[in-house]
């Protein structure tokens, strides 16, 4: 097993000692063999195909393609070799100029955590300490000579996760007048700092790398906690200073679309944000109180595949029981619960059970959370009216109401057309608003 670093001392000594050594070279088919993570039979398998086809690569590379080890096992397996130690990033003190050489990004996408600077020399901690490829990017990248030790990919981006906030955090512009004080010229300033644009970011990556539902900064008198909801559980990631609020949620005002000068009236707003493939839809809501404007933001995964009513923890009883209530032609199915325990889960499982039944489906939601294939999805509008009891009201009164306008507004052949079919019930609706509005 590979020594387990907790502090910087024990850091240098390691490397002290790692230079000065001379060791005994270890085969690493020997050691995955010895560690119990490799058949011998298929050590062997594995090279025999190297030895007659030597354009497959090394024996790592063999043995990860023929799906004879994992990757895991294979850097554990190469440290070893190797004589590279594991840190314990849960109890290492990770120094603050480590981490200002390398950016964020470049962090995150390498899966590197800086951790101290010895002169010329940058120690990085990352599961691939093996990689001289990735220990040249570095070198070139900060202008340091590394060296990697060797950490778990999932300690590895926890830790970035924390200690990259933190370190944005410390860069923030700190206003420590009264708030009334700000002027609309130094709110937009504070909002495009350069430190605050990267600490929302990385706010936001993080809440999206960490699988959270929500985001809350909660203003206090001596400071500012911000939570992340995962798995439905509100859960203390950092503090920031009081002074620091303000930027934070001008910036976040900017982005959601929201009037950055108003701080008196609660706000809601919205942005989307776009990672890979995947479009991410937040929505903010910002309310005064007495120590600072406090923000919620709901991260929501629009394209996330549904579950079914069987991956949703039901008992199968339970499962059954549901389906023949959601399949019901009228009625009123309550589903009830706090934040995050699953009630847009539920529904969207038991629709998308329904909606290959035949059924024509219509949907009155605020927010839309997930877009279903083969649903009609409508999201209120309170802006123009047009709110869940507009769209639940009874088709045949609501066509009356809505004609009385439409003649008042110059009726449109079109809009009778529609009328009609709301009166016999063939449309919805939804359908005859949007006939008006168009």
């Amino acid at each position: 097993m590979s020594r387990l670093i907790t502090d910087r001392q024990q850091l240098l000594d390691h490397l002290r000692l790692r230079a000065a050594t001379e060791r005994p070279h270890q085969l690493l088919g020997d050691l995955l063999v010895d560690g119990g993570h490799l058949a011998p039979q298929n050590l062997q398998q594995a090279l025999h195909l190297q030895e007659q086809q030597p354009d497959t690569g090394r024996l790592g590379q063999i043995l990860l393609q023929q799906e004879l080890i994992d990757k895991q096992h294979l850097a554990e397996a190469l440290v070893q070799q190797l004589g590279i130690a594991r840190v314990n990033l849960d109890v290492f003190r990770v120094e603050q100029p480590a981490l200002l050489l390398l950016p964020e990004r470049l962090a995150r996408e390498q899966q590197v955590l800086p951790l101290m600077l010895e002169g010329e020399l940058l120690v990085v901690a990352t599961p691939t300490p093996s990689n001289g490829d990735l220990l040249h990017l570095l070198g070139f990248v900060t202008g340091k000579q590394v060296e990697a030790i060797h950490a778990r990919d999932d300690e590895v981006d926890a830790a970035i996760n924390l200690h990259y906030g933190a370190a944005t955090a410390l860069e923030l512009p700190e206003h420590q007048g009264p708030e009334p004080e700000l002027s609309l010229h130094c709110i937009k300033q504070l909002a495009e700092d350069k430190p605050t644009v990267r600490f929302v970011d990385s706010l936001l990556e993080d809440a999206i790398s960490r699988h959270a539902s929500d985001i809350h900064l909660r203003p206090g008198e001596r400071e500012v906690t911000v939570l992340f909801r995962i798995d439905g559980v509100l859960m203390e990631i950092r503090r920031i200073k009081p002074g620091n609020l303000p930027a934070i949620v001008s910036r976040l005002k900017i982005i959601g679309g929201m009037n950055i000068a108003e701080r008196r009236l609660p706000q809601d707003g919205r942005h989307l944000v776009r990672l890979a493939d995947r479009t991410i839809d937040l929505r903010l809501s910002i309310m005064p109180t007495v120590h600072g404007e406090s923000v919620v933001i709901r991260i929501l995964d629009t394209q996330q595949s549904l579950k079914t009513l069987d991956q949703i923890g039901f008992s199968r009883a339970d499962a059954e029981r549901f389906r023949i209530l959601s399949s019901h032609s009228q009625g009123i199915l309550l589903v009830t619960g706090p934040t995050g325990s699953g009630k847009s889960t539920t529904l969207y499982a038991a629709l998308n059970g329904i909606k290959d039944t035949g059924v024509n489906i219509i949907t009155v939601e605020d927010p839309v959370e997930y877009q279903i294939d083969g649903i009609r999805q409508i999201q209120v509008k309170p802006q123009i009216g047009y709110t869940f009891a507009r769209a639940l009201i009874q088709p045949a009164v609501a066509a009356q109401t809505i004609e009385a306008q439409a003649i008042a507004d110059g009726m449109r052949p079109l809009t009778q057309s529609a009328l009609a079919l709301a009166r016999d019930s063939l449309i919805s609706l939804a359908e005859v608003y949007r006939v008006r509005l168009e």
